[in-house]
Formats: structure tokens, C-alpha cells, sequence
């Protein structure tokens, strides 16, 4: 019995051991992936929304409504991203959270266009005010902050549309801001994981 739970823990240290490597591998395969879907679909999300731009009910109060909401929801993350870039340890990670925000950046403009004069008023209406700067933040901190702004508004955001029917243009809008959300998400989750291996 007692060789039995020797093997059996030495096959356990043995497997954890060789594990530490694969662990890593996957983590730099990992972020890989998720730098490269963070850069990538920024154009396609905005092309997404010019595409819907036609629909016929582009102009309806819900759709309008998430619409503005998508909006907010950018302007947020944003500012979050934005702290990051701030805080940045690398030329490489600037360059990379950069180049994320001016995703934001390029979706915002486009769901902007989409407005109606309605929903301009909307925004004008609900729009915050910038937030008061928070002072020196570790990367650690604003990676974090980051993190949960994005889970939040993700949250938010889907439940605001939870009602409306599937396929409606206001789902499916949500669909595209969801997507990009959850790509930025992925790329700060892997900063923590590398910052804490």
C-alpha cells in the first residue's frame, strides 16, 4: 500500500514537472492568438455595422438605444485601455494596447455615423463625463481595472437586449460589440497570467 502512494506521488510530482512547459508554451500561445484576434477584427466589426447600416429598422428607438449603449460601453473600455497603454512596461505593449484603442476608436466612429438625430440626443443625453484622472497606476492595477470594465459592460450590455428577439438588429449589433469586447478581454487576460506566472 505505502509503494503504491509513493508511486503514485512521484507520478504526480513527475507529471506536474513536465507540465510547467506546456503551461508556458500554451501561454505564449495563447496570448499570440489573442494579440493578433485584438488587432484583426476591428475592421470587420466596423464593416459589420456598415453592413447593417440599411436595415430598415436602423432607425427605431431599441435599435437606436443599443446603439448608444455600444457607445457608452466603447467610451468606457476606452478610457480603461487607455490607462493601460499609460502604464505600459514595453514598446511592445504600447505599441499593442495602442493599436487596440485605435480599434475602439474606429468602431465608435462608425456606430456614431449610424446614429439617428434621435439617438445623437440620446447620447448627448447619457453620456459620462471623462473621469477624474486616478493618479500613478501600476500596470498590474489598471490591467485589472480593465478587466472587470469590460466584464461588466459585457454584462450590461446583454442584458439590456435580453428581451428583443433573436436576429434582430439589436441583438445582432450587440453580437458584434460582444465579440470585440471578449477579444480585448482575452488580451488583458493574458497579460495578468504572465505577470503573476
Amino acid at each position: 500500500m505505502g509503494t503504491a502512494e509513493s508511486d503514485e506521488a512521484t507520478q504526480r510530482s513527475s507529471t506536474a514537472l513536465g507540465t510547467e512547459p506546456d503551461y508556458r508554451q500554451k501561454l505564449k500561445r495563447a496570448r499570440a492568438v489573442a494579440v493578433s484576434d485584438a488587432a484583426t477584427p476591428s475592421s470587420s466589426s466596423a464593416e459589420c455595422v456598415r453592413n447593417m447600416a440599411e436595415r430598415r429598422d436602423m432607425e427605431s428607438t431599441s435599435v437606436q438605444s443599443v446603439l448608444v449603449a455600444a457607445l457608452q460601453v466603447l467610451h468606457r473600455v476606452r478610457q480603461r485601455e487607455k490607462q493601460v497603454a499609460d502604464a505600459c512596461l514595453s514598446k511592445g505593449q504600447d505599441e499593442k494596447f495602442h493599436g487596440m484603442i485605435a480599434t475602439l476608436d474606429n468602431l465608435d466612429r462608425v456606430l456614431r455615423n449610424t446614429l439617428s438625430e434621435q439617438g445623437a440626443k440620446m447620447l448627448d443625453l447619457t453620456m459620462a463625463s471623462p473621469e477624474r484622472a486616478e493618479g500613478e497606476k501600476s500596470w498590474r492595477y489598471t490591467l485589472t481595472k480593465a478587466l472587470r470594465t469590460i466584464e461588466e459592460d459585457i454584462e450590461w450590455i446583454i442584458a439590456l437586449v435580453a428581451r428583443q428577439p433573436r436576429g434582430s438588429t439589436g441583438r445582432t449589433l450587440t453580437g458584434v460589440i460582444v465579440r470585440l469586447l471578449r477579444r480585448h478581454h482575452n488580451v488583458l487576460r493574458v497579460e495578468v497570467e504572465q505577470w503573476t506566472e
